[in-house]
């Protein structure tokens, strides 16, 4: 899944972001950190480009993503920064 964040740094492939929302979807009731904050480095990867998006997916499924991925998704979505 970390492969997709650079990709998805780029405007205009609606079709990956629907690929990584898919993976995000079948591995988000895991409990492994690494995979927990895959799916938060790629929630925030996609910000740029297709905050709608992301916007949308993080409210529709907050009850069952990580809760680290929620909250540096919701974070950086309102200061622009991982940490802010």
């Amino acid at each position: 899944m970390v492969l997709l964040c650079a990709p998805l740094r780029k405007p205009d492939n609606e079709e990956l972001s629907e690929v990584a929302l898919q993976n995000i979807d079948r591995l988000k009731a895991e409990k492994e950190v690494l995979i927990t904050k895959a799916i938060s480095w790629v929630l925030r990867s996609m910000i740029k480009h297709y905050r709608k998006r992301v916007t949308t997916y993080v409210t529709e499924n907050k009850t069952t993503l990580p809760a680290i991925a929620v909250r540096e998704t919701k974070k950086k979505l309102k200061t622009g920064r991982k940490n802010g």
